[in-house]
Order: structure tokens, then C-alpha cells, then sequence
């Protein structure tokens, strides 16, 4: 099942075209849903009108079974908590302030991820299971 976004009267359901891979950045595994996606595609999206970019990003040490409760712990070293972040046409970007990210499964293969987010004020949603593979060299 693909990431369900509600923002008020706004359904829209993200596209299965998922990729994951440890950002070199900063010590998180990042896990996006968008279109055109994949360890075949492009890194970042190129987004359409109405299309919505989903990313998820875990600690690189996460492990199955573990459950990240949004906001993250602001005293962790380098931003090391969970973060939620989506992006509209590539001109809107906006960031989910609390919730949970249940980590399902970690392989050197794949990631599966559960989300069950909401904005501050409770009108932006975001709940589904994001199931990537895990992406080389990316």
C-alpha cells in the first residue's frame, strides 16, 4: 500500500515508485516515494503538477522493531532522530511535527516503513507503508 496524504480536503495517494539509500550527508537512511523513483531513475524528483514527493529519513542504525516518535529528541548528535518531509511540484515543501515511523524491516536489501503523521494544528495527515529497495552508489 503506498503513503495516503490527507491535507484538509485534499486526498492524494503517493505512487509505489519508492527508493532508499544512507545519505552520505548526515547518518540517516532515506526512504522517498515520488514519481519516477528507483535505484534505475533519478535521485531527485522531477515533479508534475498535483505529483508530491514523500521522504522519510531513520537513523542509519535503526534496526526492525524500532518506533520513532515525532519530534525527535533535539538533543541527539546531528539530527540523528527520524524526520518526515514532503514537497508539491517542487515548489512547496512542508515538514510533519508529530507522529510515529515504525520500521518494519531492515535488510541490506530493502526497508519497510510505517507512518502515521499529522501537522500541529492536526489538518495535514500522513499515514501508509513505504516499502523501498535499497539503492547503491546513490
Amino acid at each position: 500500500m503506498p503513503a495516503e496524504l490527507q491535507f484538509e480536503d485534499l486526498h492524494v495517494t503517493v505512487g509505489d515508485e519508492t527508493a532508499s539509500w544512507l545519505s552520505q550527508s548526515s547518518p540517516k537512511i532515506v526512504v522517498a516515494a515520488f514519481p519516477g523513483a528507483g535505484c534505475d531513475g533519478p535521485p531527485a524528483p522531477s515533479l508534475k503538477n498535483g505529483e508530491i514527493e514523500l521522504a522519510v529519513s531513520i537513523p542509519w542504525d535503526a534496526k526492525a522493531g524500532d518506533v520513532f516518535k515525532l519530534p525527535s529528541d533535539p538533543l541527539l548528535a546531528n539530527g540523528a532522530g527520524a524526520g518526515i518531509a514532503t514537497m508539491f511540484e517542487q515548489k512547496h515543501s512542508f515538514s510533519f511535527s508529530r507522529g510515529l515511523v515504525v520500521v518494519d524491516e531492515l535488510t541490506d536489501e530493502r526497508v519497510k516503513i510505517r507512518i502515521d503523521l499529522a501537522s500541529a494544528d492536526g489538518t495535514k495527515k500522513a499515514r501508509g507503508t513505504l516499502t523501498a529497495p535499497f539503492c547503491p552508489d546513490m
